[in-house]
């Protein structure tokens, strides 16, 4: 959709407004905390090691822990009564940025804890005591006395750090509070690029990554016409229960969507475009083709920067690819009519072609739209991606060369090709749309009040079995009015969706997530269709379509505790789970 405004209109302006404000509202709320450790102590190698006094003898039974950056290992040690150490745990620093924990078992009233493998950042540390009955207390033990260090001078932060911020401390960590999902990969190579260190995720190209890095660091019309349709296009995207959540989490996915929604917009601009110029050259001028191919160098900046983000971006490429391919073949059957009709008619206004000669004509004008699709879809996005790269080959040391970039591709290719593995929420491509399986994003119980938080990823079943009924019907009226418009958005759809009928990998449902939006437009398209052939009946399809919208919004508004992490009673999410599979 386009919101480019009429002159002198603001009406689109104020609509796309209070709905993004709508929207904003939905995904702020329950988001996240900041009410998280700041700061901490990085080791600078194998062997730092502090010593605490406890200010007496306590009996452990956990230790809380809130992980940052990087990948560590540190020993944990209790002083016995005879004044020896003994091993307590090992805290295995792995994730990003969230509160883990240790359980232990011993009477201490000392602690020592040495490193065993430095590069991984701890922000927090705290102690939790059993009582006489054996339960955990509420509060953890804070302030321990550090009676003993043995530090580089190097490491990163103090000891004294990690334990200043005793109030962020918690015993029943959340989402609120610490990555989840795929965050755990794509959060923390943002992070990495930043800082610049050796990326942790490399199975996807790294703009994707990058965008989520410049979030840490600063904190349509064309296809519908008029304003009701393309409003109803925007309102269905914003309340699809996927688009909502993915829009909520740190993954790259949703930047491989808002890419190809570009290329796509900026093709279907290229495409009117050459359409006008067609019609013009029958009708006695040269036309605008040329003009046009502004738009496809757009288009191919945005395919660019969607392949560097995730390689989905490709499928939909060669949909596009098609499209140009069969375009070109008809401004060539175009010319050729043209040329039989300067033949037919010596007083036709294209005589000068029949002087230049049409296979001349067809050299030079061809030739030109060639180069361009070779350089839009080519040469420019082949630049777009090596530069992805450039945080990456920042790295200091050896082996982030531009070899290493080849070598990177290669990795990605057979680490998806060769991916072996099983989940318990995959799915096959044909249970997408019929949103058979849902993926659990992250699940919390409360057992003591009952409650439950959950995070799930499916579709809005308002829109998707709606618009998988009316996705023939739509291609049926395209096919009728030769609409080419639509043609993109079908050949979009099926180069996104059915390559994964070839994938044997591991796939899940949000695979599905780069579909959703073309899928709308064909809804959509349907209902103007047959607003458009039965005026008399166009404001009984409005109103039907308006209570439709009424009904989106309702299973939105329903589902909203589990597609966001708030806490709400389990009887409640009991009768969300409409499906054996369904389970959140």
């Amino acid at each position: 959709m386009d919101v480019c405004l009429p002159k002198n209109d603001h009406r689109d302006f104020i609509i796309i407004t209070l709905l993004t404000l709508v929207y904003l509202c939905l995904t702020l709320f329950n988001l996240g905390s900041r009410n998280v450790p700041q700061t901490g102590w990085k080791p600078a190698q194998a062997g730092d090691s502090f010593l605490l006094d406890l200010g007496g003898l306590r009996s452990l039974s956990r230790i809380c822990f809130y992980e940052g950056d990087g990948v560590g290992r540190y020993r944990v040690e209790y002083r016995g009564v005879d004044g020896d150490y003994y091993p307590l745990g090992i805290i295995e620093k792995r994730d990003f940025y969230k509160w883990n924990s240790l359980k232990v078992t011993a009477q201490t009233d000392r602690i020592r804890v040495t490193t065993e493998a430095p590069g991984g950042t701890l922000l927090e540390l705290g102690f939790y005591e059993r009582d006489k009955q054996e339960t955990l207390t509420q509060e953890a033990l804070i302030d321990p006395v550090i009676v003993e260090r043995s530090v580089h001078p190097t490491a990163e932060g103090r000891v004294e750090q990690l334990f200043d911020e005793a109030e962020t401390l918690t015993d029943d960590p959340t989402f609120l509070t610490g990555t989840y999902f795929d965050e755990i990969y794509y959060a923390r190579t943002a992070y990495e690029h930043l800082r610049r260190v050796e990326p942790y995720e490399t199975t996807h190209p790294p703009l994707g990554k990058l965008l989520i890095a410049l979030g840490i660091m600063i904190f349509g019309k064309k296809l519908f016409g008029g304003r009701f349709f393309p409003f109803c296009a925007a309102a269905l995207l914003t309340f699809d229960f996927m688009h909502f959540t993915q829009t909520r989490i740190a993954t790259i996915d949703v930047y491989a969507v808002f890419f190809i929604l570009l290329m796509y917009y900026y093709f279907y601009d290229y495409a009117a475009g050459v359409r006008s110029s067609v019609n013009s050259l029958h009708a006695g001028s040269r036309g605008r083709g040329v003009e046009s191919v502004r738009s496809l160098f757009k288009s191919g900046v945005c395919f660019g920067l969607g392949s560097a983000t995730k390689w989905i971006t490709l499928y939909g490429a060669a949909g596009l690819a098609f499209l140009f391919l069969w375009m070109m073949g008809g401004r060539i059957f175009a010319y050729l009519r043209a040329h039989r009709r300067v033949r037919q008619k010596a007083q036709d206004k294209l005589i000068s072609l029949e002087s230049q000669g049409v296979w001349e004509f067809l050299r030079r004008d061809l030739g030109y739209l060639v180069f361009c699709g070779v350089l839009s879809f080519l040469l420019l996005p082949a630049v777009i991606y090596l530069l992805s790269y450039w945080p990456f080959m920042m790295v200091p040391g050896p082996g982030h060369g531009l070899r290493a970039v080849f070598t990177y591709q290669r990795h990605m290719f057979n680490y998806h090709r060769s991916l072996v593995a099983t989940h318990p929420f995959a799915s096959s491509w044909w249970e997408w749309p019929l949103i058979i399986r849902p993926i659990w994003f992250y699940g919390h119980s409360n057992y003591a009040l009952d409650t439950t938080s959950s995070i799930a990823s499916l579709g809005n079943p308002a829109i998707w079995w709606v618009g998988m009924l009316l996705v023939i019907p739509a291609a049926v009226f395209s096919l009728k009015k030769r609409d080419k418009g639509m043609a993109v958005i079908f050949a979009t759809l099926l180069s996104l969706y059915l390559p994964w009928a070839l994938v044997s990998r591991l796939t899940f449902i949000y695979h599905f997530f780069s579909c959703v939006p073309f899928l709308i437009f064909a809804l959509v398209y349907t209902v103007k269709i047959l607003a458009d052939q039965y005026p008399d009946y166009s404001a009984y399809v409005r109103g039907v379509f308006c209570l439709y919208l009424g009904l989106v919004i309702g299973l939105f508004i329903r589902f909203y505790p589990v597609l966001s992490g708030l806490e709400i009673s389990r009887a409640y999410v009991d009768k969300l789970r409409w499906f054996k599979h369904w389970i959140f």
